[in-house]
């Protein structure tokens, strides 16, 4: 599944975990390390005569999804890396081969657009390699962590045995096998989260870099043609009916959109110290059961922790330094706010091109599909734009409306990201639900009780950690209305792909 990989797997390995858990620590460490990595000057946003010359192209693709002539089509270097794909055996062969892709890529600008595109995808896992072998020095420490993560290895090497991806055992051997030049294992959390935003943010960041280039106006029909043996193998596809899909501007488009979404979790999670978050984890599974000794069985909760009982074991003194913005934090938030504009502008730029473009049965994006939803999508990208840039470009201030509710709230991303929190705990709730753990009732003549759900549930939360997101706060001095403002971005059409990740962990 190597399409799928090079732009979603770094995401699904390491950072789908809220900013607040994220993993991390081992017994027996060195004194803790800051992590201290600014982001590398490799990235320059989209300018708006770029993105009007993409959304100038067309799909001129297939009709039919049986394009059996396609191969013809594919340059003999491309050809030659499929088969080459597709006759390892080893993860060391894989590791080889994309040192060597990368070596030809940078050493030669006269490459076919098609080979250029794929072995660009492909080289964009090259970060990936040995990445869940290194992280088990900081999962060993909780017992639990590392249960969860070689669960998730296993698990992945079971779909080779129900699913036709005779590559798929080629990739988790990749992530999960100790390779030359890969053999030393993380010891802290700022280590591996220096690694995220150093080798794995560079070579997502040299990838799109090299995509952004690609001029699909000069390509025949202008659109790249996919091997699904990339994916499925050498056998798979015996009649070459669906073998062979298209990437058309649209794809293109999306996918640049996603390689800026991607690099904007990066820069988010290198932002802020991941000091003490496995410690947090941990405490608040033992409060569960899980890896209780006899001297933490008193305090096992078996009805669960309420939200008031989660956010007091991570306000702890002992984990003040956790959470709060690195050394270059504040300009991992402006990188991450670039990128932010980068999604939505490449998002909006797909959707144009699927509005004036007709249908091609071989791509991946069905633009009839997005015609048929264009009153949802239109509004989509209108709030997208709005909360990213602002009404006011000079202010950045917004006002969006629920489609739920009605309600509107005035937001300011960009000068959140401006000023972003010196601290994410001071996004938690600092006010609780105090009614009592259960309620009695009288049902059918018997006295019974239940579980009062409401209790230890947050009811208000810091003005001040919010207000630079939410201007109007500065008046509300109960901290009762945050509530209100993330149902309204929850309720905006789009609202939480642009704010959902600070808001969501925290507001709840």
């Amino acid at each position: 599944m190597f399409a799928k990989f090079a732009t979603t797997a770094m995401l699904g390995l390491f950072l789908t975990t809220p900013v607040v858990f994220a993993k991390g620590k081992t017994e027996g460490a060195t004194a803790y390390k800051p992590m201290d990595a600014a982001p590398a000057d490799n990235f320059e946003a989209p300018t708006t005569e770029h993105l009007d010359k993409v959304a100038s192209w067309r799909i001129k693709g297939s009709a039919s999804r049986n394009i059996s002539s396609a191969s013809g089509s594919m340059s003999s270097e491309y050809q030659a890396l499929v088969q080459r794909v597709n006759t390892m055996k080893t993860a060391q062969e894989l590791d080889t081969y994309l040192e060597t892709l990368e070596k030809d890529l940078k050493a030669s600008k006269e490459k076919p657009a098609d080979y250029v595109y794929v072995a660009t995808l492909l080289t964009s896992l090259r970060p990936l390699r040995s990445i869940a072998w290194r992280s088990m020095g900081l999962a060993g420490q909780s017992v639990a962590t590392q249960q969860k993560i070689m669960d998730t290895l296993r698990s992945a090497y079971t779909k080779s045995t129900v699913l036709p991806v005779e590559n798929w055992d080629l990739f988790v051997d990749f992530v999960s096998q100790p390779l030359p030049g890969a053999t030393q294992k993380f010891t802290q959390e700022s280590e591996l989260q220096k690694y995220i935003a150093t080798e794995v943010y560079n070579g997502v960041a040299a990838s799109y870099n090299r995509l952004s280039t690609v001029d699909f106006g000069k390509i025949p029909g202008n659109s790249i043609v996919w091997d699904q043996q990339l994916n499925f193998g050498s056998t798979s596809f015996p009649d070459q009916l669906d073998r062979y899909r298209e990437i058309t501007p649209v794809e293109h488009a999306l996918l640049l959109a996603r390689m800026n979404k991607l690099m904007y979790r990066i820069a988010t999670f290198s932002a802020y110290s991941a000091k003490d978050a496995i410690k947090i984890e941990r405490e608040i599974k033992l409060r569960y059961g899980v890896e209780a000794g006899a001297s933490w069985l008193h305090l096992v909760k078996s009805d669960g922790l309420t939200r008031q009982e989660k956010v007091n074991i991570i306000q702890q003194k002992k984990y003040a330094q956790s959470q709060t913005l690195n050394a270059a934090g504040k300009m991992w938030m402006g990188r991450a706010y670039q990128h932010l504009k980068g999604y939505v502008d490449y998002y909006e730029t797909a959707y144009k091109l699927s509005k004036n473009s007709s249908r091609s049965q071989a791509s991946f994006v069905d633009v009839e599909f997005v015609k048929l939803h264009d009153r949802e999508l239109s509004l989509m990208v209108k709030n997208m734009k709005a909360l990213v840039y602002g009404d006011n470009r000079e202010t950045g201030e917004s006002v969006v409306q629920s489609s739920i509710t009605g309600e509107t709230a005035r937001v300011n991303v960009k000068n959140f990201f401006a000023n972003p929190p010196q601290d994410l705990k001071t996004l938690l709730p600092t006010s609780f639900d105090q009614g009592p753990k259960e309620i009695k009732a009288e049902v059918d003549g018997k006295n019974l009780s239940y579980p009062n759900l409401r209790n230890g549930q947050a009811q208000a939360w810091s003005t001040q950690a919010y207000s630079n997101l939410f201007p109007e706060l500065k008046n509300d001095s109960q901290g009762t209305k945050v509530l209100q403002k993330a149902k309204v971005i929850s309720g905006v059409r789009g609202g939480d792909s642009v704010l959902g990740q600070f808001i969501h962990p925290f507001v709840k």
